[in-house]
């Protein structure tokens, strides 16, 4: 299965589509996915044992406005064939005013890493990469309160869209504020939390 998000017909959502042989089915809702009426939703990641998608809503009111869009991150849990309705993440997650974006889950040592993008206060300027944790064995969402990955990875432009290979212990991200041909490009660099 593939997970990705589109505007197709005008509005964000998460797609799924399946492999079939050579060729990808056409793209759709993912089965079971619960309904949400408000904003724009994408960016999502499903923790590695695929029971939980973590997700961002972003309300435009204003229009869509990449990324100044105010937007949160939720989380739907699988109970059998079904997805859960979206809970939002605690407060000190999703602070008030800012943008929190770009989930990504990784599992490591017993406990949840969430990596994630914002904008929040502490950062090093823009949207930066935090991340929070908490311990496998629990059924709720209670985090530590995040962790700004620092000055080896954030700059005072915007770092994007992280994602973790357990494997390599890198973590690849997109930034504009790092020197380079100009705009978004991807980055790796290697390490532990």
């Amino acid at each position: 299965y593939l997970y990705f998000s589109s505007s197709m017909g005008g509005k964000s959502r998460v797609y799924s589509s399946q492999r079939q042989g050579n060729r990808w089915a056409k793209a759709s809702s993912p089965g079971n996915f619960p309904v949400i009426t408000n904003g724009q939703y994408g960016n999502a990641s499903l923790s590695p044992d695929g029971q939980r998608m973590y997700f961002t809503i972003c309300n435009n009111d204003k229009g869509w406005e990449r990324l100044n869009t105010r937007c949160e991150i939720f989380v739907t849990k699988k109970n059998g064939v079904n997805w859960s309705q979206p809970e939002r993440l605690p407060d000190y997650i999703n602070m008030k005013g800012v943008n929190t974006t770009h989930p990504f889950s990784v599992y490591r040592a017993g406990q949840e890493i969430l990596y994630f993008t914002s904008n929040r206060e502490g950062g090093r300027g823009g949207l930066d990469i935090w991340f929070a944790t908490r311990d496998l064995g629990s059924e709720g969402n209670d985090f530590v309160f995040p962790v700004n990955l620092g000055p080896t990875i954030n700059t005072l432009g915007d770092e994007i869209s992280p994602f973790y290979d357990s494997d390599e212990e890198a973590i690849y991200f997109a930034s504009n504020g790092q020197v380079s041909i100009g705009g978004f490009d991807i980055y790796k660099s290697v390490g532990d939390e």
